[in-house]
């Protein structure tokens, strides 16, 4: 599994600007309605942040992984988002997040979500993939990156 399989260049947003974490996830989520990766996205969205309601997706370095398995899903796939200042998302550490990886999943792929939600945190744990994402000029740069 390569995290590239899940993630096109049109669902890569670079320098995102937002000023909380729900503006970043319905932004990102508007991407996907129009690459029809899910249906309603007010539904997902909705879902998306019950999910964060549970819990924050946010993980030392910066990073968070808000994610849903919903009906409104139409394939496993990842958007990316990159934020200069970054937002709160409820981290342990305090520290604004400035790289989202919003995962949507189908209601049937649970085994596949946590495969790629466990690849994304491994990837991300390694500082200088972060540090290059926060550099990369282009979706392009960052599907390299992830490569």
């Amino acid at each position: 599994m390569k995290i590239t399989e899940f993630l096109q260049d049109e669902l890569i947003l670079i320098d995102l600007a937002a000023d909380s974490k729900e503006e970043a996830i319905r932004q990102m989520i508007d991407r996907m309605a129009r690459m029809e990766v899910v249906g309603d996205a007010g539904a997902f969205f909705r879902e998306v942040m019950d999910r964060e309601a549970l819990g924050s997706t946010a993980v030392p370095g910066g990073v968070a992984f808000p994610h849903a398995r919903s009906s409104q899903c139409r394939r496993l796939a990842v958007a990316f988002a990159r934020m200069k200042k970054g937002v709160a998302f409820g981290g342990s550490e305090g520290k604004n997040t400035q790289l989202v990886f919003l995962i949507s999943c189908p209601l049937h792929e649970a085994t596949q979500h946590v495969q790629l939600l466990g690849l994304l945190a491994r990837t991300l744990n390694q500082k200088e993939t972060r540090e290059s994402l926060l550099d990369a000029r282009n979706p392009e740069t960052v599907l390299q990156i992830l490569s």
